[in-house]
């Protein structure tokens, strides 16, 4: 076989690889998986502080509602990413798109930490002070290594 042939097919695999390894993971696809997936952190902090059967209780409920909010919060963002690229896919860049873009993923980022803030309010108010304190550590070691 020719060398530049080879090259050429040694860059199209690896072109290849890389474009499947580099796959985005896939978005959660229901309230419920967004559930599943915070439930492993919740369930760990849960168990480290020792919770009771009722503070797990209250936990579930509360990741019911906030899950279903994630859910439609993750939809909006997923629509402004494609009215995105729509914008910058035609032959002149569609600016008024993306200046209405720019202004509905702002208030969809502020709607997001009210949400959040609101879920954290929602679970101080479910741990004892010893607990969220201990949790929070643990929240700190976890994102900072401190």
């Amino acid at each position: 076989m020719n060398p530049s042939l080879r090259t050429s097919r040694f860059l199209l695999l690896a072109l290849a690889l890389a474009t499947v390894a580099c796959k985005k993971p896939a978005e959660p696809e229901s309230p419920a998986e967004v559930k599943e997936k915070m439930q492993t952190g919740v369930k760990y902090g849960l168990w480290k502080v020792d919770a009771t059967d009722e503070q797990k209780q209250r936990f579930d409920h509360l990741l019911d509602g906030l899950s279903v909010d994630l859910f439609a919060l993750q939809q909006e963002s997923t629509a402004l990413k494609r009215q995105t690229m729509d914008a910058l896919a035609g032959p002149m860049v569609d600016e008024a798109a993306l200046s209405r873009i720019d202004a509905a993923s702002t208030a969809l980022f502020g709607r997001y930490m009210k949400r959040l803030t609101r879920a954290a309010l929602d679970a101080s108010q479910i741990l004892t002070p010893a607990q969220r304190q201990e949790v929070v550590g643990l929240w700190r070691d976890w994102e900072f290594g401190d």
